[in-house]
């Protein structure tokens, strides 16, 4: 079935069709059916222009990220290698993941043979939960950092963090290959326009455990780790602004009620500081715990918007033993891709430094390079 299915094919064409098509079966529209939800030209536009912008947005973003580790290898600290990995594992969902389903969205249909469909799932569901434990030890090496700064550089050393790297492949084999050794299995999901596990038949006898197994390993699990992570970075991070802005700015005891004072030490201004020296000097002193917090709420943001979509579909479909509305199935699909996208600006443009690197690549220089002197850890 081509492109322009429901514009091609006349309303008695349709009639006259097999039921037993399931594009025909699944989009057949209704009155009980919204417009938008039809698979018609407008909808198909709509899916190949926006995988498109993903696609183009997270090919280029992670490009950069690997052309200025390698044009600049002294920014390939630890927290970097694993900023450097997060951008391959982006990279490689780019360009082997990504293609097959723009194809199968164009064509409504699996083009490649059933032996491609088995590889592309079994590379889907490895390069998601390498992307998700990335994630997750990229969390870690920032949470050491904040919380345990003076023991970073002797827990955090490049033996270990290729060793965590190592550790990410080896849990995400454990996720993909289940389906390869018989459990479960991989085949085409129309709706999807992806090669990915089972999905519900309403067969009763179907086994379910593998999704569950991949739904609380793969995501439920290490949302909560990072929640938890990033959530005592942040109020660590608030509690510390909060002091300092007391510590400089509080009034002495005896300039409230003009006796000596009861509670606290006079605070003495240093001579010749004035209260915007103050503040700057605060604004210096609390910019990387302020940015850490900062960090933290938009990765937690990000992540969720990316992947909570598309897990909380595979749950419903699991617990009903049915699939959900086509619209409901690929556009979490797009999120999750879209995380490829997100994940450079998170993790590593939002820092001065990666941004005049990044920016020196197309033949942009700043006039002022101060800020691009150190690399400034943002994540």
């Amino acid at each position: 079935m081509g492109l322009l299915v429901n514009t091609r094919l006349g309303s008695a064409t349709l009639a006259g069709m097999s039921s037993t098509s399931p594009y025909l079966v699944n989009f057949t529209p209704s009155a009980a059916t919204p417009a938008w939800v039809v698979d018609s030209a407008a909808t198909t536009v709509v899916q190949i222009s926006t995988l498109m912008v993903i696609f183009i947005a997270a090919f280029l973003g992670n490009g950069v990220i690997f052309l200025v580790f390698v044009r600049k290898p002294s920014l390939l600290s630890v927290s970097n290698r694993f900023v450097l990995h997060l951008a391959v594992c982006n990279f490689l969902m780019c360009v082997v993941v990504m293609p097959p389903v723009l194809v199968s969205v164009i064509s409504t249909d699996w083009m490649l043979s059933q032996q491609s469909c088995a590889a592309t799932g079994f590379l889907n569901l490895l390069l998601f939960a390498a992307i998700i434990l990335t994630l997750v030890m990229i969390t870690v090496d920032r949470y050491i950092a904040v919380m345990l700064p003076l023991l970073y550089y002797t827990y955090m050393t490049t033996r270990r963090a290729a060793l965590m790297i190592l550790v990410v492949w080896v849990l995400a084999l454990t996720f993909a290959l289940p389906p390869v050794l018989g459990w479960s299995s991989v085949s085409y999901h129309p709706h999807r326009f992806i090669c990915t596990v089972a999905v519900p038949t309403g067969d009763a006898s179907t086994s379910d455990g593998y999704e569950i197994f991949l739904m609380v390993g793969g995501f439920a699990i290490p949302l909560t780790s990072m929640a938890f992570m990033y959530g005592r970075m942040y109020f660590a991070a608030r509690d510390l602004l909060a002091r300092d802005r007391h510590r400089w700015f509080r009034v002495p005891s005896s300039d409230r009620n003009g006796s000596s004072p009861s509670s606290c030490a006079p605070f003495r201004r240093p001579r010749g500081l004035t209260s915007g020296g103050i503040k700057k000097i605060l604004r210096v002193h609390i910019g990387d715990e302020w940015r850490t917090a900062q960090t933290a709420l938009i990765v937690m943001f990000s992540f969720v918007i990316s992947w909570l979509p598309y897990y909380v579909v595979s749950f419903v479909e699991v617990a009903l033993n049915r699939h959900v509305s086509p619209f409901w199935e690929w556009i979490p699909l797009w999120l999750a891709f879209s995380s490829c996208a997100f994940n450079p600006y998170v993790y590593v443009f939002r820092s001065a430094s990666m941004r005049h690197h990044a920016l020196s690549l197309v033949g942009v220089h700043r006039r002022s390079t101060k800020e691009a002197r150190f690399f400034i850890e943002t994540s």
